[in-house]
């Protein structure tokens, strides 16, 4: 397993490592393949970048890794893993705006593969739906008296 990265972004999974900053190859958080594998479980690098950021928010979390910061004199400790937190609903937000919908049913071919799936379970609500046992011209049973 590898982890490379070229700043220009030319692919995505370059892009979804610019996303969450993780483009230090000596000391990568993700290998290519992981990132990889998210952008074919999600439907724009945003959403796949969420995912990422939440593997890595998982792992960093369990063993409470502290951060280490100094500027200047100032030093400053945090919970490396809360920004990976924040990171997942940040990129998840932008994501959800990139979604495409998908209505099934709206060609002929959906509607034909959607029958012919013998694993679906049919439901009664297509067939008889015009007859109303109480509707206008039922026959009953019972008279009604005045």
């Amino acid at each position: 397993m590898a982890a490379t990265y070229d700043a220009s972004c030319a692919t995505e999974k370059d892009q979804v490592r610019t996303l969450i900053g993780d483009v230090d190859t000596t000391n990568p958080f993700l290998q290519d393949e992981t990132i990889e594998w998210y952008l074919t479980q999600e439907m724009n690098i945003y959403m796949a970048a969420a995912k990422c950021a939440y593997s890595v928010y998982m792992r960093l979390s369990g063993g409470g890794t502290l951060e280490d910061r100094k500027v200047g004199e100032t030093r400053i400790k945090y919970q490396a893993a809360g920004r990976f937190k924040e990171l997942t609903n940040e990129m998840r937000a932008r994501g959800l705006n990139y979604q495409r919908p998908y209505a099934g049913g709206i060609y002929k071919s959906d509607r034909d593969a959607l029958w012919a799936n013998t694993n679906k379970l049919k439901g009664n609500i297509s067939h008889n739906f015009s007859r109303n046992p109480r509707g206008p011209g039922a026959a009953t049973n019972s008279t009604t008296s005045a």
